[in-house]
């Protein structure tokens, strides 16, 4: 009975999600695009960042991943992983890679 209480805490949520997002992220990563794996707590989500080129024939894998995250929420991010060079620059001066 107190192992299902403690489950209910938030912190209890938030520990359950990062196991979920280790499990994610190992089976995932580099497949139908996702080049990232993030939690969303006050969401009770599970977020999966996700290159939208090339990819649109594996929805129903992506649908595969929603069944497999639930009872929690799976939020689908499209957006291209950045590259390297981005990267440099963004970590070099605080650059954030878009001029004003």
């Amino acid at each position: 009975m107190m192992a299902e209480e403690e489950n209910e805490t938030p912190l209890g949520k938030d520990a359950k999600l990062r196991r979920l997002k280790r499990r994610i992220r190992e089976r995932w990563l580099g497949r139908s695009g996702i080049h990232g794996v993030g939690v969303r707590a006050k969401e009770d989500a599970i977020c999966v960042y996700r290159s939208g080129r090339g990819h649109e024939e594996s929805e129903e894998e992506i649908e595969g991943l929603r069944q497999e995250v639930k009872p929690h929420k799976l939020i689908v991010v499209e957006e291209d992983a950045p590259s390297i060079l981005e990267k440099k620059d963004r970590d070099r001066d605080g650059w954030s890679g878009k001029d004003v």
